[in-house]
């Protein structure tokens, strides 16, 4: 933690597998089974993927580097390195980029944003194939920059990758969208503008709700309460069933953390992404409205188009709120920051059970004008926001957050809720919705899927006709440059009537294929080529290019084939007397075992006339249901995401000591002393904050105390850190014996500290000590030049010209061209 011991990169190291290493980087990380092991260790054997662009935090002293180089890389992938500066200097001592190597870049953090624009980033947000990548000195964080480095990189990617994946359409966006057909049926366009004048609350997950609820449910009747899918399980706790509903999120974890939302089907109306996650949206028994498009974009087909702002479930509910025409927001959990405790999430949801997250650099302005704890993702979702506000108040709508312990946003007024002036509603939320919300009947849904079948139709006939172009555009591409003879202008003419087609007459559904197949069609146009083309080139292009069109094409012919299949269930769904095992089918390859709940619910008498068997069937079917809205069962993956977060919370302790943060110190003792509560992870961590606030106040006795408790646990993650720390404490107290003892303690961790522990030996005057552990340093490490000058410069002082002479000679051996060993080299001998 002092600049004399832990901010010297020193020299290169190397393990007993050959890995050239800095301590101060890596420390001992790869001793025991090498780098090579390590990283399979670490990442697994099929974790680089092709087609990618991976954003690297750290190279590990240049390993990395080097073992992707061995390794080879996936076809059609790049990678960034973002190095700290004074690391980045060092690479080149180790591992070198061949011209060729275009691959593979390494920057500054204020190069990164450049350099993703060099790599075609753009393409790789629309394949949904960015990622951001910690090395391991990154993740154990050794030298604290990393963690700040860590922090900066990933904000700056988020942030890139957000703002353009909002004009991106994604092929899993689309995959969605055609499993909600069915249930698309209602356009929330129909809420537009019907409440001017009145007042709303946005209900967002943040830790701020818990204390919010009270009001809110007091003054449920008055005002309209908006929320988020993800607090359902809060809500219901509580007692307050919100007036309206939103989700937007497409993936499977989505259900996972919203199915809760289920239960306000009766009361509640449900606004929805057209993407949404199909089980929450198929299984949902009550009135619904749909966001977006009804089925692929394409005006053709989808009438009015209702737009919305991402990326979260509060920007996109925020937008739609603006367009209801409220004429005031209220805020409630849309915080954008942890608790002053480092919760992320109200009471309720599993980031809450997980307990205080502490390990984060990034910090904002609340409301009350303190300072919170945040992460890139909130502040990415922060800005979108203050953008939308800005707009709404232009448009009249003032926005308020009920939140002392926000995050400021610029537009948004922050009063506490009994401050809060507005109008109440003079019609229950209820009764307009009945007067203006269509009203749905087996009828009305049967038109439904009847209409979007015939919409189907039509797009399987243009895509039919498109993959029959393909196809002739193959053979007419084979026979353009057939045997290696010139072009034959008659199969040119044929390509370039088939393009004429595809662009023109079928211009809007091949931009959909284009779209949905993007992933080939980006492959085909990325491979390298020279910039004069060979017959053979055109060729191998022609016919990439039109495999590609084609793959796409049946890829979509298969997705409408089985929407097909699933609106033709929903028919089935609405008789009497149904095919149940087509039912069955269908709701198990959907994940929607609720629909049967459904099912049951609008044909109760028929249900009674079924037969036993498919009244079993109906009770397994239920029992899958129940077992997953009791979390007994899962549709997405479980994960961990908190990745190592001891080392960033180590990090963040030393560097607030650097900067001398009492405060934020302070913060984040009270955060691990919650964290404790919830395992002993964090508890060698507690003390060394502890550790930095007592050395910070001055009492260095109670400091040297955390710091041994560290050692006494022989805590590998942190025994380095406190032994470096004992070092400086000893030195500070005049304790000369016990910085010894710490040092000879770290030269058993590394020899990379015995030219430290030499030089203050050499300072305390025990030569005999200090050039014995010299020479046994430089017997391991025999190119490290500055610790061989050092070590010749002591044997001048001690007279010991002959010592001095070798030591010169060594440098000169390593490094001919060393002018400094060769003037001194001169000196000695003259003085013979």
């Amino acid at each position: 933690m002092e600049p004399l011991l832990d901010n010297e990169l020193g020299s290169f190291l190397v393990n007993g597998f050959g890995d050239r290493y800095l301590h101060p980087v890596n420390r001992t990380t790869f001793n025991q089974i090498g780098y090579e092991n390590s990283f399979s260790e670490f990442f697994g054997n099929d974790y680089l993927k092709r087609d990618s662009l991976y954003v690297v935090i750290g190279t590990d002293s240049g390993l990395f580097i080097s073992n992707l180089l061995k390794m080879g890389l996936p076809a059609g992938s790049k990678f960034i390195f973002v190095e700290l500066p004074e690391i980045m200097i060092r690479l080149p001592e180790v591992v070198g980029l061949e011209p060729q190597d275009e691959k593979i870049s390494v920057v500054t953090f204020d190069q990164l944003i450049p350099s993703l624009a060099a790599s075609r980033f753009d393409d790789y947000v629309y394949l949904e194939t960015v990622n951001i990548v910690r090395s391991m000195a990154a993740m154990e964080a050794f030298l604290p920059e990393y963690w700040e480095l860590a922090e900066l990189v990933s904000g700056a990617v988020r942030g890139e990758f957000w703002s353009r994946s909002m004009v991106l359409s994604h092929k899993n966006f689309l995959l969605r969208k055609m499993e909600n057909l069915g249930e698309n049926r209602i356009s929330a366009g129909h809420l537009k503008g019907i409440f001017v004048g009145k007042t709303a609350v946005l209900l967002a997950g943040g830790p701020s709700l818990d204390v919010l609820l009270p009001w809110i449910k007091e003054n449920r009747d008055r005002i309209v309460v908006l929320a988020a899918s993800r607090i359902s399980k809060r809500l219901l706790e509580v007692g307050l069933d919100p007036h309206v509903i939103f989700t937007v999120d497409p993936h499977p974890v989505s259900f996972d953390v919203s199915r809760h939302m289920l239960d306000f089907a009766e009361k509640t109306l449900l606004i929805h992404a057209d993407y949404a996650s199909p089980p929450l949206i198929g299984q949902w028994r009550g009135k619904s409205a749909y966001l977006g498009t009804l089925l692929m974009g394409n005006e053709a087909l989808d009438g009015e188009i209702v737009p919305f702002t991402g990326p979260t479930v509060s920007n996109a509910a925020f937008s739609f709120a603006v367009d209801m025409g409220f004429s005031q927001i209220l805020l409630a959990g849309v915080d954008f920051c942890f608790s002053k405790e480092g919760y992320t999430h109200a009471k309720g949801s599993s980031e809450h059970d997980k307990g205080p997250r502490v390990g984060n650099l990034l910090r904002v302005e609340t409301n009350d004008g303190g300072i919170a704890d945040t992460i890139e993702d909130y502040l990415v979702a922060r800005n979108i926001m203050e953008a939308q506000c800005l707009n709404a108040r232009s448009q009249g709508c003032r926005i308020i957050n009920l939140s002392a312990s926000a995050a400021r946003i610029d537009g948004v007024d922050y009063l506490p809720p009994i401050a809060v002036p507005f109008e109440a509603l003079s019609v229950p939320f209820e009764t307009m919705i009945i007067n203006i919300f269509p009203v749905e009947s087996a009828e009305s849904r049967i038109v439904h899927y009847r209409q979007t079948l015939s919409n189907l139709l039509r797009c399987k006939e243009k895509l039919i006709l498109i993959d029959r172009l393909c196809r002739e555009a193959l053979k007419a591409n084979e026979k353009l440059f057939n045997a290696g003879k010139g072009p034959n202008f008659k199969y040119k003419k044929k390509l370039d009537q088939i393009e004429l087609s595809l662009d023109k007459e079928l211009r809007e559904f091949s931009t959909i294929v284009k779209r949905y197949g993007i992933a080939k069609f980006l492959q085909v146009s990325a491979n390298p080529r020279g910039e004069e083309w060979s017959a053979r080139d055109l060729a191998h292009f022609g016919k990439e290019y039109y495999s590609a069109y084609r793959g796409a094409t049946e890829e979509m012919l298969k997705l409408i084939s089985d929407s097909e299949r699933r609106l033709n269930a929903r028919l089935e769904e609405e008789k009497a007397t149904p095919d149940f095992e087509c039912l069955f089918k269908q709701w198990t390859e959907d994940q929607q075992p609720g629909r049967a709940l459904l099912w049951k619910e609008c044909h109760a008498d028929a249900f009674e006339k079924c037969s036993d068997r498919i009244k079993d069937k109906f009770e397994e079917t239920l029992g899958v249901f129940n077992r997953l809205m009791r979390g007994e069962m899962h549709l997405s993956a479980k994960f961990e995401n908190r990745l190592n977060e001891a080392a960033d919370v180590k990090a963040k302790a030393i560097q607030l000591f650097r900067k001398k943060d009492k405060a934020g110190l302070v913060q984040l003792k009270e955060s691990l002393e919650l964290a404790a509560q919830t395992g002993p992870e964090l508890e060698s961590v507690r003390w060394l904050t502890e550790a930095c606030l007592a050395r910070m106040d001055g009492r260095l006795e109670d400091s040297l105390e955390h710091y041994q408790k560290i050692i006494d646990r022989e805590d590998g993650a942190l025994l380095e850190d406190a032994l470096l720390a004992v070092v400086a404490l000893s030195f500070e107290r005049k304790e000369i014996d016990n910085a010894f003892l710490a040092l000879e303690c770290l030269m058993g961790l590394s020899i990379a500290y015995a030219p430290k522990y030499a030089e203050l030996l050499r300072a305390a005057g025990m030569v005999e000590k200090s050039l014995e552990i010299y020479a046994g340093y430089l017997e391991q490490c025999p190119v490290d030049i500055p610790t061989m000058m050092r070590l010749g410069d002591y044997y001048r002082e001690l007279n010991c010209l002959e010592g001095a002479q070798m030591a010169y000679r060594h440098v000169l051996e390593v490094d001919p061209d060393n002018q400094a060993a060769k003037k001194v080299l001169e000196d000695v001998s003259v003085c013979q």
